[in-house]
């Protein structure tokens, strides 16, 4: 369930964590603490700035008590993968993956409209790239991949190597021999 999203632009993580994230994690969850919870950032935010003699993206959140770890890969594939995977998968017979539209608007036009792959000026067919492009968007629902890629890596293990059930596959026009 992916119930809120915190989104910022033009702003450095430290401002982004204290004024937008930390806050409205007191306001919209208040029994919960800041650190309760999973935190997956971009593998490319353990990096020091070269500009700017801080700590990494990632560092500065740990400082701030948002436990965060960076992801295990930055590949679009596996993250697009791990978001396919609560999208196709249904427990208890309720969809495995849903968003609030109300307080998730980025992620929702991500879904709808705005996370898309550029086309390619190729004469004669259609191509298109192959990674989606930066926009307002991209940022959220790359997030959102990061940390399903997080809690579905595991999953898609342990569904493959899960002892299942044999399925009964009954069928009344087959007769068996004696």
């Amino acid at each position: 369930m992916v119930l809120k999203e915190y989104v910022g632009d033009g702003m450095g993580i430290r401002s982004f964590a204290e004024s937008i994230v930390i806050p409205g994690l007191a306001k919209d969850f208040p029994y919960c603490r800041v650190g309760q919870g999973m935190s997956i950032g971009d593998p490319a935010g353990v990096a020091r700035s070269e500009i700017m003699e801080e700590m990494s993206c990632i560092g500065e959140l740990c400082s701030l008590g948002i436990d965060t770890k960076a992801a295990r890969t930055n590949d679009i594939d596996p993250r697009l993968g791990s978001v396919r995977y609560f999208l196709n998968k249904m427990v208890d017979g309720k969809p495995g993956f849903v968003l609030d539209r109300k307080n998730c608007p980025t992620l929702f036009k991500g879904f709808v409209k705005d996370y898309v792959y550029m086309r390619v000026a190729v004469s004669g067919e259609e191509r298109y790239k192959d990674k989606p492009n930066k926009n307002m968007a991209s940022h959220p629902m790359d997030a959102l991949g990061y940390g399903c890629l997080e809690i579905a890596s595991d999953r898609i293990a342990q569904d493959k190597t899960a002892d299942k059930e044999p399925v009964n596959m009954f069928n009344p026009v087959f007769r068996w021999q004696s």
